[in-house]
């Protein structure tokens, strides 16, 4: 993201927006926004994380009347039970060579953790591989797509994937 110029950011599934604080921190000519359909955090998120809008609800390309250079999806995708849709809702959102950066849980963790662990335990509809991560993403028109897999806390991996709009 460049430091320079104003670049639009937003976050679906903010929570209470400590992400989109971080980013306007980094990046303070960014102008951030976020969508989460839990009440409680949407309003927290409003207070505290410096953002231009918070909608509370769940994200569709019409909720906002302009394109995004970055959209943020963190910790959301294995929670959503259409994907595809919430993606393909995602794509039209983002200006042309706009860019995607995404978070999911790595099926590494499945190495590394009993059955009975929390990262289990959580509302995970779906976990997702490098190779089904990227074929969705192909599928639905994103090029330059890298996923890598990351340690991220306590020796939990995450797969992390940034993909641009054509």
């Amino acid at each position: 993201m460049a430091k320079d110029r104003e670049v639009k950011v937003l976050d679906v599934g903010c929570g209470w927006g400590v992400l989109l604080h971080k980013v306007k921190e980094m990046f303070p000519k960014s102008v951030t926004y976020g969508v989460e359909p839990n009440e409680l955090y949407s309003d927290l998120a409003r207070r505290k994380s410096n953002a231009r809008e918070i909608k509370t609800g769940y994200f569709s390309s019409e909720l906002f009347k302009f394109r995004f250079d970055v959209v943020l999806l963190c910790d959301v995708l294995e929670h959503v039970d259409s994907p595809d849709f919430l993606l393909n809702n995602i794509y039209s959102a983002l200006s042309q060579r706009g860019v995607l950066f995404l978070e999911v849980p790595s099926p590494t963790n499945f190495n590394l953790f009993e059955p009975s662990h929390d990262i289990f335990n959580m509302a995970h509809h779906v976990f997702y591989t490098k190779d089904t991560l990227r074929s969705i993403l192909e599928d639905i028109g994103f090029i330059d797509i890298n996923v890598v897999d990351i340690e991220y806390n306590n020796n939990a991996w995450k797969l992390r994937v940034t993909a641009k709009k054509i």
